[in-house]
């Protein structure tokens, strides 16, 4: 460019004023007022009727409106140019015995009202910027609300789905006992219409046992807000019975925090058929443990999404009362919109996390790194662990390896439940420890705490399909065995170390390789 110099010209936007007003003497004012004042750079067309008005106000920024014209009186003129363009911010004029019609002509949509007689210099002006920037913070916020009532929507589409589809039984059931929606799967082991099952008390539905009725149970877990879980008689409309097991999970279904009962119930009369089923829908089959996790961990961002949208609303609302918000209060205004939209990612995130997991929708092998699978499984697991269990992660160097994104998710979910209730079982402050690193031509994950560890015997079948030492309701005695597997067909592998009293580390391991060439003797991790 030689010696010439680059030069940046910033080109301020006009802002296009249309003036309604039928006494040209104030209209004169009107425009001298605005083009004579520190900012100059309002195009003011003048008009005196209503209709011409309407008839170009789609080509102006912001209306200045006398509510008194000869072809248009009063607040019909307000409805009329709202009609005409609803996004069109405007401000009312009114004598001293109309200054009641201006504010009805602002809630009725106008940004503001200006008494004639009583403007004084630069006030038109200012007017003019905060009305605009009033409609526009209106129409960023309806958009923000909109996509928030999308994605929640989203989100609770989501979770019919996996509601409705599940082929484990499921109710939702509200205080007094009563049945709230069933779905499909649970009308089919009491052999009922679905929609037959609304309303009516749990106990007509289920026989006793022993240990305490089913309604008994429902009641402590409002009470306490443990989950629950037993074996149950299921009493079918055609009289026959089955025997069932069912688990019980409090959660909350709205921002009010409305308790519910998650009921899951499967049919167990045949062995054979439910461990069938069982291992077919062994994600489902951990969703009522794991939903008042999953619960906490939606209601935590739904909570400071409603506080800053109270906030916002009420910023709003004093813009729209004509309030000037002083520039503390505008970056309040600014700072709660952004929490807005983190709040609805973070719920996106987990809705996301877990279709993945319920759908089987990352089944699909592909090169990835390990580390993109933690987020959501801990996410998960931090909700339903009691206080005082710590989390420490420690993520390594790692390379990318071939694996089902939610196939390994569904590994490191299983994993971390167990650890948990291993540090729940040995009753003392426990931590989870997470640490994924690089051995040669692996790429490892393990999971270790210090809960009440494995003797010899039991780690020698912990593997082992069905095995387990929890009570009942508890656990399927599926979660190694699935882990296992899943590893199986990854061409890895899972290895466990354990000391009784002390704690126990699971660690999991995936090839570099390509996994269609991967040959499995030729390392041995572990084995």
């Amino acid at each position: 460019m030689g010696a010439e110099a680059a030069v940046t010209v910033f080109v301020m936007a006009r802002v296009r004023v249309l003036l309604v007003e039928d006494s040209p003497s104030d209209a004169a004012l009107f425009k001298a007022q605005l083009e004579a004042g520190p900012d100059t750079d309002f195009d003011v067309e003048w008009v005196p009727t209503y209709a011409e008005g309407r008839d170009r106000i789609a080509d102006a920024d912001c209306t200045i409106l006398d509510l008194t014209l000869p072809d248009s009186e009063g607040l019909s003129s307000v409805q009329g140019l709202a009609e005409a363009a609803p996004d069109m911010p405007v401000i009312v004029l009114t004598g001293f015995q109309e200054e009641s019609g201006g504010v009805e002509a602002v809630r009725l949509g106008a940004q503001d009202y200006l008494v004639k007689d009583n403007i004084q210099p630069q006030q038109l002006g200012r007017a003019v910027r905060h009305a605009i920037e009033r409609k526009t913070a209106q129409a960023e916020l309806r958009a923000l609300t909109a996509e928030l009532a999308e994605r929640n929507q989203r989100l609770a589409s989501s979770n019919s789905t996996i509601f409705d589809q599940s082929l484990t039984g499921m109710m939702q059931i509200g205080g007094d006992a009563t049945v709230l929606v069933a779905n499909p799967a649970m009308a089919h082991l009491v052999g009922r219409e679905p929609g037959a099952l609304r309303g009516r008390s749990v106990d007509e539905l289920f026989g006793a046992l022993d240990g305490p009725s089913i309604v008994d149970a429902i009641a402590e877990v409002f009470a306490t807000s443990e989950p629950w879980g037993r074996e149950a008689l299921l009493l079918r409309a055609d009289g026959s019975t089955r025997l069932a097991t069912v688990q019980l999970s409090p959660l909350t279904m709205d921002e009010a925090g409305t308790p519910i009962v998650l009921m899951m119930a499967n049919d167990i009369t045949a062995e054979s058929s439910a461990m069938l089923r069982e291992a077919h829908d062994q994600k489902l089959a951990e969703l009522g443990r794991l939903a008042a996790g999953l619960a906490h961990e939606i209601r935590s961002p739904l909570q400071y999404v409603t506080t800053s949208m109270d906030w916002v609303r009420t910023a709003v609302g004093r813009l729209v009362g004509g309030e000037h918000l002083p520039p503390e209060d505008l970056a309040d205004l600014s700072e709660s919109m952004e929490e807005v939209v983190d709040g609805i990612g973070r719920i996106s995130d987990i809705v996301r996390g877990m279709n993945t997991l319920a759908h089987r929708a990352g089944s699909d092998m592909r090169l990835q790194n390990i580390d993109d699978v933690l987020d959501f499984p801990l996410a998960v697991a931090r909700g339903q662990a009691p206080a005082g269990v710590r989390f420490e992660v420690t993520r390594g160097d790692t390379a990318r390896c071939v694996f089902g994104l939610g196939l390994i998710q569904q590994v490191v979910l299983n994993l971390l439940v167990n650890a948990v209730q291993a540090i729940e079982d040995a009753a003392r402050p426990g931590v989870v420890e997470v640490t994924t690193s690089e051995h040669e031509e692996w790429v490892t994950l393990t999971v270790s705490d210090n809960g009440v560890g494995m003797d010899s015997a039991t780690l020698d079948r912990a593997m082992e399909p069905f095995f387990t030492t929890k009570p009942a309701g508890r656990g399927t005695g599926q979660g190694l065995s699935l882990v296992r597997e899943i590893m199986t067909q990854h061409g890895g592998n899972v290895t466990i170390d354990s000391t009784p009293g002390q704690g126990t580390a699971v660690t999991i391991w995936l090839p570099t390789g390509p996994h269609e060439d991967f040959d499995s003797s030729s390392s041995d991790p572990g084995r």
